[in-house]
């Protein structure tokens, strides 16, 4: 509803226009402006015209009139008869505010942005308009005209470069965002800084007019514009926007006195009287009916902040009525303050049924529980979260908490989802810690720096404090030495990172990597029981777990994720624990079938594979089991099971990689070849290039131990000395070396010679 009657003060609503810079007292003068902007404020633009035109009789450079007139003419499309306007004033009034106003709405720039300011803003030190935001405007402001806010906010953002708007030109802004669908808290939240920052009027009747177009802050913003009515620069448009108000307000008998104050401005407004009297009647019922009283004291205890009297009154109600929907939507209201959003739900839920008014609260209600469900984990938090989303896409906080979930498994997502939240919010602390640290981890140090170097002291406090944000660049320098093949330089960034967040569990894992990688396991394990001894988050844990993991401890990676309660661990815990649980398992079996109990060995993967039900969906655990199978002889369910990773339409890299372990365990050199050669030409990961490598090693020897058995032994030096070159110090080519050496290669023998 409030759509149909908003207004953009850059467009039509003169109402915020300062007064002329010369001083002026009550006369017949400002009665006119006063008029014609009240006129305007109302849709009337023929008699806003007729009392502009009687100031220009009077006086025919009267700014205000000039101003007004041209305006109109622009909106209903007299471009050159806008212009004439324009050059009038420039001509009579070259600084005014007025024809820098006039200029701006025709889409021109240059000068006069400092007096505008100091008409609209009362001297407040703002930043000027840029030039490229001026040249864009006009197509906003138009679109602003004819009722496409949608639109019209996207041309705004446009013009701004998707940041925040200029201070001098953040009034219309908002004003249009708030007739979108999404946009309203936004706009709410953009006005009450610039109240807070800014005095004048045109401010505080913005803020008033938008917060009555929400029932939850309606009386607030009531309360506003009763103040400003009696003000003779907004005090037309504050009354209307009062009167409104008034008639949209679902009032109980509390609020008569809000009626009666505005029939003492306009005793003679018959619809604002009819309410008025209709609440006096419920005031004859409510002596009847005491729920009614209760419900009048509930809401205006809430309005008043005053919690707790506000759910006792709700709650007597209830009990007498359960399903009355003022008091399960007023109770609601209280539980989405106290944010237990669950209780909230379920009390707006049905109050929305009975009740449309009650609907955005449950909205809001049902988007703030899927994060806090979300924030604890669990395989469906980021379908939940993105479903929250797309409900209120114009609110940061999802969007944040999206793009943390996401790191792990889409940073690519991720990263996108802490940039839509700057865009939303650039001051996000949620999203300017992610988004530093994110690219941290990627290794863009200097994307990093230059994101870090933006911040003002106080955002970087808020984004979790400077320390944090250091050890993200630090990190992103590791990752950038460790690209240029500098192992200690990244190994002191990570230790220096490590001094400022300690507690980080991803990042004692990068560096226990390093320390493996440099042949100091002794280190890398120290750094990883220190984090457990600190921390026994699930985070925390599910870094050991996938620290476990890469040193094949299968046994203490599931040991570590049992740790973590099943419903905290979110989508990659939980298929890790999966894999885990499947090595176990498999182990179990892998001992039966050494002491020829095949069939039992058998018959428990069957049972694991029965457990796994639909996981089995997912290529870490088919290929995980598949390989099991292979190693305990069952190659030919091992292969059908394989199968499954390239039977999806999503198949990729990683499901190859699965399927050609499987083929590796299960003996199936040709087609394992045909992938590896595939597979070579492949985009890859880091950890998958090393699997890739691992894959290719074990067919290389398995061929080389092949062609020995033949006894070819030059071709299979030939065929091992290309690995051997590549990993000399990897033992299962020094042990394919020696079993050469053995059978009496002279060439295997002088290499062997060289490898000890």
């Amino acid at each position: 509803m409030f759509r149909q009657t908003l207004k953009p003060l850059c467009l039509l609503g003169l109402s915020v226009l300062a007064a002329p810079l010369a001083a002026q007292s009550p006369s017949a003068t400002q009665q006119l402006v006063n008029q014609g902007n009240y006129w305007l404020d109302q849709g009337r633009e023929d008699l806003a015209a007729d009392a502009w035109r009687k100031l220009l009789a009077v006086d025919p450079n009267q700014p205000d009139a000039l101003l007004g007139l041209g305006l109109i003419d622009l909106n209903q499309g007299r471009r050159a008869e806008a212009q004439r306007r324009l050059a009038q004033l420039q001509s009579a009034h070259p600084d005014a505010p007025q024809t820098t106003r006039l200029r701006m709405a025709l889409g021109g720039g240059g000068g006069g942005t400092s007096q505008l300011q100091a008409a609209l803003y009362a001297g407040q030190p703002y930043d000027p308009v840029p030039e490229s935001a001026l040249q864009a405007l006009p197509a906003a402001r138009r679109a602003a005209a004819a009722g496409r806010y949608a639109e019209a906010v996207r041309a705004y953002d446009q013009a701004f470069g998707n940041a925040a708007p200029p201070d001098d030109l953040a009034l219309e802004y908002y004003q249009v965002l708030a007739g979108t669908p999404d946009g309203w808290e936004r706009a709410r939240d953009g006005l009450r800084r610039l109240a807070g920052n800014n005095p004048a009027p045109a401010v505080s009747l913005a803020l008033g007019q938008v917060l009555t177009y929400r029932e939850p802050t309606r009386r607030e913003g009531i309360t506003r514009l009763r103040a400003l009515a009696s003000r003779e620069d907004v005090g037309g448009p504050a009354r209307a926007a009062w009167r409104q108000a008034l008639l949209w307000l679902n009032a109980s008998r509390g609020d008569a006195a809000l009626y009666e104050e505005f029939l003492k401005l306009q005793p003679n407004d018959r619809e604002v009287a009819a309410k008025a009297a209709q609440l006096r009647g419920q005031g004859a019922a409510a002596q009847q009916d005491p729920n009614q009283r209760l419900l009048g004291e509930g809401f205006r205890a809430l309005e008043e902040g005053n919690d707790a009297v506000a759910e006792a009154r709700f709650a007597q109600v209830l009990r007498a009525r359960p399903r009355d929907p003022e008091a399960l939507g007023g109770l609601g209201s209280v539980r989405l303050r106290q944010q237990r959003f669950a209780e909230a739900g379920e009390l707006l839920r049905p109050a929305a049924a009975a009740n449309r008014k009650w609907q955005q609260a449950a909205d809001t209600a049902q988007y703030w529980q899927a994060l806090q469900e979300a924030r604890n984990g669990g395989p469906d938090a980021i379908a939940r979260v993105s479903a929250a989303v797309r409900t209120m896409p114009r609110e940061p906080a999802g969007h944040v908490l999206l793009a943390q979930l996401q790191e792990g498994t889409d940073p690519a997502g991720a990263e996108a989802g802490y940039r839509k939240a700057l865009e939303l919010d650039p001051a996000n602390a949620g999203a300017l810690q992610g988004l530093v640290g994110l690219l941290g981890r990627q290794g863009r140090a200097a994307e990093a720096a230059a994101l870090y170097e933006r911040l003002t002291p106080a955002q970087r406090e808020q984004a979790g404090g400077a320390g944090a944000l250091r050890a993200a660049l630090a990190r992103a320098r590791a990752q950038e030495a460790l690209a240029a093949g500098d192992l200690d330089a990244a190994r002191i960034e990570l230790e220096d990172a490590l001094l400022e967040q300690g507690r980080d569990p991803w990042l004692r894992l990068e560096l226990a990597r390093l320390y493996q990688r440099g042949g100091r396991p002794d280190q890398a394990r120290a750094i990883m029981e220190g984090l457990l001894a600190l921390d026994d988050s699930p985070q925390a844990l599910h870094a050991a777990a996938v620290y476990a993991q890469e040193q094949g401890d299968w046994n203490a990676v599931y040991a570590t994720l049992e740790r973590i309660p099943a419903g905290s661990r979110d989508g990659a815990m939980a298929a890790l624990h999966d894999v885990a649980w499947i090595h176990v398992q498999a182990a179990r079996a892998r001992q039966l079938a050494a002491q020829q109990r095949t069939g039992e060995a058998q018959l428990l993967l069957a049972r694991v594979e029965a457990s796994l039900g639909d996981r089995l969906q997912r290529a870490d655990a088919a290929g995980a089991l598949a390989e099991a199978y292979a190693r305990i002889g069952s190659r030919q369910r091992a292969l059908v099971l394989a199968q499954r990773l390239l039977s999806g339409p999503d198949a990729g890299t990683e499901e190859r990689l699965q399927y050609a372990a499987v083929l590796l365990r299960a003996g199936q050199d040709a087609e394992l070849a045909a992938l590896l050669r595939k597979l070579d030409e492949a985009p890859m990961t880091p950890a998958q290039a090393a699997r890739y490598r691992d894959l290719r090693t074990g067919y290389v020897l398995r061929q080389v131990d092949a062609l020995r058995e033949m006894g070819n032994l030059e071709a299979a030096y030939e065929t091992l000395a290309p690995v051997l070159a590549e990993q000399p110090q990897d033992p299962r080519t020094v042990a394919a070396l020696a079993r050469l050496y053995a059978a009496g290669s002279a060439a295997a023998l002088r290499d062997l010679d060289t490898a000890e």
